[in-house]
């Protein structure tokens, strides 16, 4: 938006070739003011807020907020990408299919252990 003031005008004042304002765009502006935000407000922080749980645990969220909308900008910016956009697709229909699997393994895993520990918990 700000390059938008940069670029050639024609004679009509219209802009030739103007930026456009898309999805990459828009989470792009969002997660920038929200980061500045937040590393603003995380400087400003007294220490003694990060010994009380609830206050810390407002900052963390705050935190874990900002690595979510950083990595949905990663995985927008490759779906920008036709190439990219495939294999990423391919790859979480590949993870939805598999997730049936996964669940049973899981589940196989957590039996296993707990028949493991009541058989061979004693140490005689």
């Amino acid at each position: 938006m700000i390059f938008n003031v940069f670029v050639d005008v024609d004679e009509d004042g219209k802009l030739i070739n103007p930026i456009t304002i898309d999805k990459y765009l828009n989470i792009d502006i969002i997660f920038a003011v929200y980061s500045m935000v937040v590393f603003q407000y995380i400087t400003i922080l007294d220490p003694q807020i990060f010994i009380s749980d609830s206050k810390k645990n407002n900052v963390d969220y705050m935190v874990a907020l900002l690595l979510v909308l950083a990595l949905i900008r990663f995985f927008i910016l490759f779906l920008a990408v036709e190439s990219v956009s495939k294999m990423l697709l391919t790859l979480i229909y590949m993870m939805i299919d598999v997730g049936t699997f996964l669940f049973i393994m899981i589940c196989y895993l957590a039996f296993s252990t707990l028949l493991f520990s009541a058989l061979y918990q004693d140490t005689n």
